[in-house]
């Protein structure tokens, strides 16, 4: 009998091969278009749910078939999501945290950076914006 936690895994890893299913067109399967139960955004998100959904999200984000409103909401909700300032700028990029302190924010200073660099004018009118609150 599984558990809980056991069904999880095997509901995430079916997903996964689905996925897998997705970089060979020539199958010729239809995309994924939930991948995940709706239950799972209610659940807790494990690190590799979040950057397996996160990797999905990217790789489907142009494909009119993905449900990408369901995908973000499912995403939103884990709590290894770094978004930094994706709620002002949906340029800006998602990271997904490994529970390293150093190693994460490191990680999201050199993403802001390489984001700042090519998107100056996006980051100064964000700087503009929370000065004016």
């Amino acid at each position: 009998m599984l558990n809980g936690v056991m069904l999880g895994m095997v509901i995430f890893m079916g997903a996964k091969l689905s996925a897998q299913s997705l970089a060979a067109p020539s199958i010729g399967k239809p995309p994924v278009t939930q991948l995940a139960p709706k239950s799972l955004a209610q659940e807790k998100m494990t690190q590799e749910q979040t950057d397996f959904l996160l990797a999905e999200i990217q790789q489907n984000e142009k494909n009119p078939a993905f449900d990408l409103k369901t995908a973000k909401q499912q995403l939103f909700s884990s709590r290894y999501l770094y978004k930094g300032l994706y709620d002002l700028d949906a340029s800006y990029p998602l990271y997904v945290l490994t529970g390293d302190k150093a190693k994460d924010q490191a990680a999201c200073k050199r993403m802001k950076q390489a984001w700042i660099s090519q998107y100056p004018e996006k980051y100064q009118a964000i700087l503009a914006q929370k000065t004016q609150k």
